[in-house]
């Protein structure tokens, strides 16, 4: 090919190319194959009936519908719990970025406030739960962090994970019933910027354990 035509093969003989092109053309309604929607589509499905990766996929799914009854394990209600990154800052451990921006702040000021040891119980099924808050500040009052997303538009406490989790609405009912102070994003934001300026807008990493 490459002696006789000078090119290395086939397609790249300029009178091969346009007689292909026009054979194409007179089959697909004037377009090239790969422009004909019928084409692109069927070479579409031969691929999805093809790839092993969706067949895979599909096991997985109705393994998981069998024994979770959903679809995949990010579904699965303590999922996102297993996934939370965790933070370290002088021995302690952190759920949360915000939780460690609230200690380090109030920390660098001298001012006391501990990670809760206290417990308050609540019942939820005929069973007895314990609720720890995140925080109990030096004057007693305890503190509870949680993002914007963990808020209903009435303001109590959902399970974005697991919205038909009603052992939420019974853990918010007991903060309140004991006067836990619930910090939220715009109540936060004070303490994360303070994080930023200190340490960079890259602070997470240097207390990212996981």
């Amino acid at each position: 090919m490459l002696e006789k035509y000078g090119y290395e093969n086939a397609f790249q003989v300029p009178e091969f190319k346009e007689k292909l092109q026009n054979t194409q053309r007179l089959k697909h309604n004037g377009v090239l194959a790969v422009q004909d929607k019928n084409v692109k589509q069927k070479i579409r499905q031969t691929c999805i009936e093809n790839n092993s990766y969706n067949r895979v996929t599909k096991t997985r799914q109705k393994t998981y519908m069998e024994k979770f009854g959903v679809i995949n394990n990010s579904q699965l209600p303590d999922y996102h719990v297993k996934k939370m990154r965790k933070y370290c800052f002088n021995g302690l451990m952190f759920d949360s970025s915000w939780e460690l921006a609230f200690y380090i702040f109030y920390f660098d000021k001298n001012i006391k406030l501990k990670q809760s040891d206290v417990y308050f119980e609540y019942d939820f099924n005929n069973q007895t739960h314990r609720y720890f808050p995140d925080f109990i500040m030096p004057c007693g009052v305890f503190v509870e962090i949680k993002g914007d997303q963990f808020k209903d538009t009435d303001g109590k406490l959902k399970n974005v994970y697991n919205p038909k989790d009603l052992k939420y609405k019974a853990k918010f009912d007991c903060a309140v019933k004991h006067n836990v102070i619930i910090l939220y994003y715009k109540d936060i934001k004070v303490y994360l910027d303070y994080m930023a300026q200190k340490y960079g807008s890259s602070w997470k990493k240097l207390f990212r354990v996981n």
